[in-house]
């Protein structure tokens, strides 16, 4: 298995060597920006498109006002993606010499990283909140399958009229489950609300009113929980003793063994840092300590939810279902019990696969969820995954620079609170050196002595399911387009060909936290009131103010995920502002010519991105539409030819047709493979009908000083050779993942600027198709090698 940072790096050095200081895919704007800033030093990434220089500039002014560092950007129409879009760099500031950003006294502070490589359209931000949407989809989809293989549909008839603690739906863990219907009681108990409740069992049961929640209360924030979650340091962590059962010092022993069992890398490093607390640190011994995960494997999750079970709820719920309105105080603690939930329901009790563990993925909850919608990743194995946040956790360089401003740095020191210890006192195992003694605490991979640490989100202790999950934008828009965002309201992840007219309107979710802002949007056209930074005489965005309440029309059946690395900042002049994000998306959404988008999608049905002529002698044409032609004989033209088929071709992860830049026919290979390149920098092996092929696709390198922007077309000889013609004339040979690798050369052919694509016969034939459908044969003297 490649790890994800691996394969991240691996993109970056095949698109983008020897020119990291350009903008791989510069536009010119022309006139158009006399009168704005339309902040061309921001480096962007992805395929360029005239028909959407409007949206480029609202991203770009964006980045540039707030001095973000890295974003992206993805835009379906009518659940085609249209746009996707990189914008600055992976680590540090998005350009040199920003305002406010990374001059004057913040040069020092926010210092640019010219070496830093530029963000992908597919690379994973945080989505904060936006995670809960896509809890809601899982919790409704795994509920409705429950509903209907106990035969209860008709007494619960959707999923949110499911009640949580119905013994027949099963919808927890049976020691959680029976808490909340009264017949078991809790070891912990937790009373932090004012007001109180009837409990069962006495004073260590439930709040009695759990027994009417419903998985619709949980949706809609109608619940009555409160709206803060247990503490895990104050409330969880000394209370494991009795959450898990340990009645002595050979518990707590056998705990520890189980932690370096779990993680055999780090056992000597967990011996240096036993010795070290009880030397010269001097809390004592024996020091034990005791994994997230207990020595039963037990998410840790569930015994924040056993204690949190215990809380009093602060009104009563409302019993909400699909058949009403219904939207509460927002809370986060409802997703985090629907996250428990989800988790329950999975085969395999998780949720996600634990952060850099994509191996994990498949069989999470998560992982099934994805492969349903047919949904993985490009950058990453998994497309959405859970987002680390310890020092050392083999996935935290996997993405771009998560930057939390503190008022003084956008990488903070913070305290890793994940690696608890106690001191066993003869009759108890004290936790209290590691929740008082903070110069105690450990790092996550146990390296070193403890000490202060880099982390800028170890503060962040949420679940996957609220608010912890990062996703690459086109995956998630995949699944925008097909459940229902809602409003913080009972609508939230609901199938969207389910709810009618209830879904047609505007929709979107937000998410915030320190290391990432996150929007989805789903647009359903009309008109919108929105309140923008200033406008330029031109009527475009300006961050000179004063702020402005503009009327915009908005188009309809677009959907829009959009995503930045960071939530604050230390430049204080400006009149754009965080909540500007989806507004300025939205403005330059509006300013579109979406007559030339609907062209652009017309043109993919007949826009050639590879040929290949077949064993029988065939030509196979794939269009930018995600379709192929099969026509007798040999390459004539797209519609030139006997027509033996037409069909859908499929393609890896969340690519589609236009992503891809060329295909060859695998003449080194026995029956019908092909090869396929595509703009992200990989490369994939499939069939004719089917590009996904069994193996992940794998970066590629085109010659040195060009991108795949550059690329003509890819042949590959009964040798095994890959021959890339590029649109200057210029020539390469090499292997399928490294274009050069053998040598450069020229083309001697007519014009390869308005080459469209190549196709190499078994009997050495060229065929060469252009732009104006045209084709010249050839054969394999028109690429002359350099000496």
């Amino acid at each position: 298995m490649q790890p994800r940072a691996a394969l991240l790096a691996a993109v970056v050095l095949a698109c983008h060597e020897d020119q990291v200081e350009a903008d791989p895919h510069p536009i010119e704007y022309g006139e158009a920006c006399a009168e704005s800033d339309c902040a061309p030093e921001i480096p962007m990434t992805g395929h360029a498109s005239p028909a959407f220089a409007e949206l480029d500039i609202a991203m770009r002014q964006f980045v540039k006002a707030r001095c973000v560092g890295s974003g992206v950007l993805s835009v379906s129409l009518r659940g085609r993606r249209v746009y996707k879009r990189g914008f600055g760099r992976m680590v540090g500031p998005a350009a040199a010499d920003l305002p406010g950003c990374n001059d004057g006294a913040m040069a020092g502070v926010d210092p640019f990283r010219p070496d830093a490589a530029f963000v992908q359209p597919d690379a994973a931000l945080r989505l904060g909140s936006v995670s809960k949407f896509l809890t809601a989809a899982m919790a409704r989809r795994l509920i409705a399958a429950r509903i209907e293989e106990r035969g209860l549909s008709d007494m619960v008839p959707t999923p949110s009229h499911a009640r949580l603690a119905d013994p027949a739906l099963e919808l927890l863990p049976p020691a959680l489950l029976a808490a909340l219907a009264g017949t078991g009681c809790g070891p912990v108990t937790v009373d932090d609300v004012a007001a109180g409740c009837t409990r069962t069992c006495g004073d260590a049961g439930v709040d009695v009113r759990w027994r009417d929640v419903t998985i619709g209360d949980l949706l809609a924030h109608t619940s009555g929980l409160p709206g803060t979650a247990a503490n895990w340091g104050a409330h969880v962590v000394p209370n494991f003793g009795a959450l898990r059962g340990f009645l002595g010092e050979a518990d707590w022993a056998a705990e520890d063994a189980a932690l370096r069992a779990r993680y055999p890398e780090f056992a000597a490093g967990i011996e240096r840092t036993r010795t070290w607390l009880e030397g010269d640190a001097g809390v004592g011994g024996p020091v034990y300590f005791v994994s997230r995960y207990d020595r039963r494997d037990t998410d840790p999750q569930l015994e924040w939810l056993g204690v949190y079970l215990t809380r009093c709820l602060t009104r009563d719920p409302e019993r909400a279902s699909d058949d009403g309105e219904f939207k509460g105080p927002y809370s986060n603690t409802n997703f985090a019990v629907l996250d428990s939930v989800v988790a329950h329901l999975s085969s395999t009790g998780r949720y996600a696969a634990e952060a850099g563990h994509p191996e994990q993925h498949a069989d999470s909850a998560l992982g099934r969820f994805l492969a349903d919608l047919d949904v993985s990743g490009v950058t990453s194995v998994e497309g959405i995954f859970r987002t680390p946040a310890a020092i050392g956790s083999p996935a935290l360089s996997d993405i771009p620079e998560l930057r939390a401003w503190d008022g003084r740095t956008y990488r903070p020191l913070d305290w890793e609170d994940k690696r608890p210890y106690c001191v066993w006192r003869g009759d108890r195992c004290d936790f209290s050196p590691w929740l008082e003694r903070r110069s105690t605490r450990p790092r996550w991979d146990f390296a070193g002595l403890p000490e202060r640490l880099d982390v800028p989100l170890a503060g962040q202790a949420l679940t996957a399911g609220t608010g912890a999950l990062s996703a690459e934008a086109p995956a998630l828009l995949r699944i925008v387009h097909r459940y229902a965002l809602g409003d913080d309201d009972i609508l939230q992840g609901r199938p969207r060909d389910t709810c009618g007219e209830a879904c047609d309107f505007v929709m979107d979710k937000g998410g915030a936290l320190a290391g990432g802002k996150a929007y989805a949007i789903s647009l359903s056209g009309g008109t919108r009131q929105v309140l923008l930074p200033g406008l330029a005489p031109d009527g475009r965005l300006s961050d000179l103010g004063p702020r402005v309440h503009l009327e915009i029309a908005e188009p309809a059946d677009v959907d829009v995920v959009v995503m930045v690395g960071q939530n604050d900042d230390g430049r204080e002049a400006g009149s754009v502002r965080y909540s500007d994000l989806d507004e300025m998306v939205r403005f330059g959404l509006s300013r579109l010519d979406w007559a030339a988008v609907e062209a652009e999608l017309a043109a993919q049905a007949t826009q050639v991105v590879g040929l290949a002529v077949d064993a029988r002698g065939d030509a196979i044409y794939w269009c930018a539409d995600d379709r192929f032609t099969l026509r007798r004989g040999d390459p004539a033209g797209l519609e030139s030819g006997e027509l033996l088929g037409r069909g859908r071709y499929r393609l890896p992860a969340t690519r589609i047709g236009v992503d891809v830049v060329a295909v060859a026919r695998a003449l080194d290979r026995p029956g019908a493979q092909v090869i396929a390149w595509y703009d992200d920098g990989h490369v994939g092996r499939g069939e004719p009908g089917d590009l996904r092929g069994a193996a992940r696709p794998e970066p590629y390198r085109p010659a040195p000083g060009r991108t795949y922007a550059d690329l003509a077309g890819v042949v590959v000889t009964q040798a095994g050779e890959a021959i890339a013609l590029y649109h200057d004339g210029a020539a390469s040979f090499g292997t399928i993942t490294d274009l050069a690798a053998h040598g450069h050369g020229r083309f001697t052919g007519r014009d390869p600027a308005a080459v469209d694509a190549l196709a190499l016969a078994p009997d050495g034939r060229l065929f060469i198709l252009y732009r104006d459908g045209s084709v010249e044969v050839a054969d394999l003297a028109a690429f002359e090698r350099a000496e």
